[in-house]
């Protein structure tokens, strides 16, 4: 290791299945590393096995877990890349609390309230931000909605399992599908209207928000599906981001200064509820009956890859990416805050 670079560690992989390892290892690809900075990869696998490695490639280290701090200086930041339960919460925690490293993102605690959907809306909500009606359902009960509906599970991300239905026969369709798998259900009224994607970064006293995204969703594509996000083989396991979704975006998004500025103030208010911590990013939508703005859902990663979201919102935006991702890990560092 360079003792003239900060160090980085992205902790990749899944102890949980194959979805997730190889779902982590397509968000960790290509990240944009700032020139002072030198990185390292720590992979586990589904038999809790650690591998070091300078790349993710095959020249993998098998290292004992209780070794890491005589390798990797304390001084190190650790970028979790985990997108399972248990790597979002138990592991992070785990490293911060349990090794002492410094956890690049939001802690295990607030991880976990935001893959709670219902619960995250609740907790926003308490602060006046609106959110679709909704219910959680267990097995086969019908929710106290109209239809149109959205179903999803309450602790998945990505759009796993999400369905559009317009009507009861196709409720019970899809809820004997979901109940295969999932428990309970997310059951919450459809927002028709523009579908907005806006991020929050925490800069050394004041946030900053780049470039706000908006998915052109339609009566064609009305949602945002799990394959307008990843490419999956036929197994089911994703191998890329997606490369050829229907539902096309534009970033910067057209809003005038007024509807900028609310969801810019609901988006920060968002990222204090919940406690969100150096980023975030917020899902909304303006209902296109009443021009209220909507809060659909948090998502807490950030990949610092080319193709990551928050990334191409920068990039939109004119921001010069790698020097504000080398301000912000700065400040993150142990000694700098």
């Amino acid at each position: 290791m360079s003792k003239n670079k900060k160090q980085v560690l992205h902790l990749c992989g899944s102890p949980t299945n194959e979805f997730f390892f190889n779902l982590s290892l397509i968000y960790a690809k290509d990240i944009l590393l700032p020139s002072n900075w030198e990185q390292s990869f720590l992979i586990i696998d589904q038999k809790k096995n650690y591998y070091l490695t300078k790349n993710l490639g095959q020249n993998r280290n098998k290292i004992n877990i209780k070794d890491l701090k005589s390798i990797i200086p304390l001084n190190t930041l650790v970028i979790p890349h985990l997108f399972c339960k248990s790597g979002m919460t138990e592991y992070r925690d785990y490293f911060e609390n349990e090794l002492g490293f410094s956890i690049f993102g939001s802690s295990g605690k607030t991880m976990l309230l935001a893959m709670n959907k219902y619960l995250t809306k609740d907790t926003v909500n308490k602060q006046g931000i609106k959110i679709p009606q909704g219910e959680l359902i267990w097995g086969s009960e019908k929710p106290k909605l109209k239809f149109p509906i959205i179903l999803k599970p309450n602790d998945q991300d990505n759009s796993t399992g999400l369905r559009l239905v317009h009507n009861e026969k196709q409720f019970e369709r899809n809820i004997s599908e979901l109940n295969k798998f999932y428990n309970p259900i997310l059951a919450e009224e459809f927002i028709p209207g523009r579908e907005i994607r806006i991020a929050v970064i925490k800069k050394s006293n004041y946030f900053y928000v780049p470039a706000i995204i908006e998915y052109l969703v339609s009566d064609k594509n009305p949602i945002r599906a799990t394959e307008d996000k990843l490419d999956l083989n036929r197994a089911g396991d994703p191998y890329q981001q997606s490369t050829n979704t229907p539902l096309k975006t534009i970033c910067p998004a057209n809003l005038n200064d007024e509807l900028k500025e609310k969801i810019t103030s609901l988006a920060i208010i968002a990222h204090k509820a919940i406690g969100a911590r150096d980023y975030s990013l917020f899902d909304f939508r303006i209902d296109n009956r009443t021009n209220e703005i909507i809060f659909l859902e948090a998502g807490l990663f950030w990949s610092f890859s080319k193709t990551s979201i928050i990334s191409k919102m920068l990039f939109s935006g004119g921001d010069d990416v790698v020097k504000l991702i080398d301000q912000i890990w700065t400040y993150a560092l142990p000694n700098n805050q």
